[in-house]
């Protein structure tokens, strides 16, 4: 509201009129249904709510922004630390280590050990089965079977804790368990590896007491 101290018709002297607020009285808006949509005071927003606002919402994704990029620089810096000391090695040493991991992992099955070259496996001297020397992988190519373990004969012999023993045609032991070998004995065995119309070789001589025997079936000695 703007007042004057005196009335004037000229615009002269404008900016010396008093400038101040007024409300208006609430007790008399009862008294005018009609004029509540003039007299109802407009309430507006601040601009500087608005302005800080968006500055919040600005700091928010600024910091999201440097958290991501400052992952993304550390990240390749931690993982080339920790390939540092492998490529720091002498190329001498690298290829020795391989090899001993490919000669190591064929003692585990193959879908746990990684595959061995052939260049490597010629080289490699290390028996896969304990004992058996030539079952290192650098034989592969010379020790290749031709033959397996038959039943040749068993032996009955009291003076023995086993009581019973059986052979392959090698006179090498063919292990069996004693009741295994004395059913041999008893009944024979079939042998599928021999081809028909042959027959079973003769009972050999006995040693301490016992029947040595070329056939699935042995004398008992009385």
């Amino acid at each position: 509201m703007w007042e004057w101290p005196e009335a004037s018709v000229s615009l002269a002297n404008k900016s010396e009129a008093v400038k101040s607020s007024y409300s208006l009285p609430k007790h008399v808006f009862p008294l005018y249904q009609s004029s509540q949509l003039h007299t109802k005071p407009i309430r507006k927003m601040p601009p500087q709510l608005y302005l800080f606002a968006a500055c919040i919402v600005a700091l928010v994704f600024l910091f999201g922004r440097l958290y991501f990029r400052f992952s993304d620089i550390t990240a390749p810096a931690g993982t080339a630390q920790a390939s540092a000391p492998t490529e720091s090695l002498p190329n001498d040493f690298l290829a020795l280590r391989n090899s001993t991991e490919s000669s190591a992992g064929r003692h585990f099955p193959s879908d746990q050990s990684p595959p061995q070259s052939d260049s490597l496996a010629k080289f490699d001297y290390t028996p896969k089965l304990p004992n058996v020397p030539e079952s290192a992988p650098a034989f592969a190519d010379l020790a290749k079977p031709v033959s397996f373990p038959r039943l040749s004969g068993c032996v009955v012999d009291r003076k023995q804790p086993e009581g019973c023993r059986c052979y392959t045609q090698q006179a090498t032991p063919y292990i069996v368990s004693p009741d295994q070998c004395r059913a041999f004995i008893r009944y024979g065995r079939f042998d599928p590896y021999r081809p028909d119309g042959t027959r079973a070789g003769v009972a050999g001589t006995g040693t301490g007491g016992g029947v040595r025997a070329e056939s699935s079936r042995a004398l008992v000695p009385g």
